[in-house]
């Protein structure tokens, strides 16, 4: 039988873009903040040298707030420098442009991506007349307007976009050029976004082999890369495929960003999970064993984020045709669930339909009936009868009675 939920392929799955998860695609994108020649020490725009000292200063302090993150505040900066440029300068002057090209960056940033798109869109109807599609400025703003239809949930439209933006950019920049490869990356997550696995894999395998060649084995970028292909794969259930490209993540991200940090953490559970896809239980077991360690040193039994991490290595143990030992690692969220959360929580009740499911597996079919039962009500009352979790009790029951 499989593991109660399915938990190991939902982990794996869990950072995926997919067209309702339009949040994990946007941390996934690659952001450009467009070039603005007033933020510059030297002078590279006709009558740069002419303006007085607010023209740079709430530009320049705008590209200081995004840099750390500061995205409000440098909004208001930039509404101010984009009045200051069009009434001085006028709409369609280039520092103009960029500041609103910013403005929209910003407006991304913050997630507000309707606003982004009309900016952009508007800004793009000056740009594609002025200076043309393929000017280094107006591709900038493209970046920008993919990433804005992307934040809404528009990936046939990101994807338009992005296939016309990697073409264009392949042409004034050449195919090696960061914004090329981010330009390509970000049409991939856009392909991954529809489910159109296999199209999203080549161009993440063209994005991860110039990543490697320019930035280096252990970049931010190629790390990223790597773990957007082995995505990629997972969802084609090419396991023996990604499991060599979480390896390789994890190890660059231990020694880049530490043993302890939450993401090399996380990408070694990601790896245990494909290991386990991949009918590697046991090594799935000892890596899942391994980041608990830390985990509960670092942030104590009672993290949610720690039950979740038993959760999966139960679920890997019952595959691996250990149901005692299953039965344990379920009981023991069980406990700490009713403890922090309460007899009556949703999840207590789901961690009762784990146990149950692992009594199942020991041939212990009364035990797991009576607690499948208990677990299929307190589901009904709390979490509702149309409720994944409570279809899944349901059948659970059904299928104990049976027999």
């Amino acid at each position: 039988m499989p593991p109660p939920f399915a938990l190991a392929s939902r982990i794996f799955r869990a950072d995926i873009p997919a067209a309702a998860m339009n949040a994990n695609i946007l941390r996934a994108l690659r952001v450009f903040f467009l070039p603005v020649c007033l933020a510059s020490t030297t002078p590279r725009c006709a009558g740069a040298e002419d303006r007085p000292v607010p023209f740079l200063s709430h530009d320049a302090k705008a590209q200081s707030l995004y840099r750390q993150g500061k995205f409000a505040e440098a909004e208001a900066e930039l509404r101010e420098a984009v009045k200051i440029h069009t009434e001085a300068l006028g709409p369609e002057h280039r520092d103009t442009l960029s500041s609103r090209g910013n403005l929209a960056a910003t407006l991304n940033a913050q997630e507000k991506f309707a606003e982004a798109e009309k900016e952009i869109r508007d800004l793009l109807a000056v740009a594609y007349r002025i200076a043309g599609p393929e000017d280094p400025g107006t591709l900038n703003a493209r970046h920008a307007l993919a990433f804005a239809l992307a934040g809404q949930g528009k990936h046939e439209e990101a994807e338009k976009e992005g296939r016309s933006l990697v073409a264009a950019c392949e042409r004034v920049l050449g195919p090696d050029h960061p914004d090329t490869v981010a330009s390509r990356d970000n049409l991939a997550l856009a392909l991954l976004a529809q489910r159109k696995h296999a199209e999203a894999e080549k161009e993440l395998r063209a994005v991860l082999e110039a990543d490697e060649r320019i930035a280096g084995r252990d970049a931010a970028s190629t790390l990223k890369a790597r773990y957007d292909l082995a995505v990629a794969l997972g969802f084609q259930e090419k396991y023996d495929e990604a499991v060599p490209l979480l390896r390789a993540l994890v190890a660059g991200q231990q020694r880049t960003l530490g043993p302890e940090h939450a993401d090399t953490l996380t990408n070694r559970t990601k790896l245990a999970v494909a290991l386990n896809k991949q009918g590697n239980h046991a090594e799935a077991a000892d890596e899942l064993r391994g980041v608990l360690a830390i985990t509960e040193r670092l942030r104590g039994t009672e993290d949610p984020g720690n039950w979740k991490r038993h959760l999966y290595l139960a679920s890997t143990l019952l595959e691996e045709g250990k149901g005692t030992d299953a039965e344990a690692e379920f009981r023991a969220v069980l406990a700490l669930r009713e403890r922090v959360l309460g007899p009556d929580h949703a999840d207590v009740s789901e961690s009762r339909m784990f146990v149950a499911t692992a009594l199942r597996a020991q041939g212990r079919k009364d035990e797991a009936l009576a607690l499948a039962r208990q677990a299929l009500e307190g589901l009904q009352k709390t979490a509702g009868p149309d409720h994944a979790s409570t279809k899944l009790a349901r059948k659970l029951v059904d299928d104990l009675e049976k027999k």
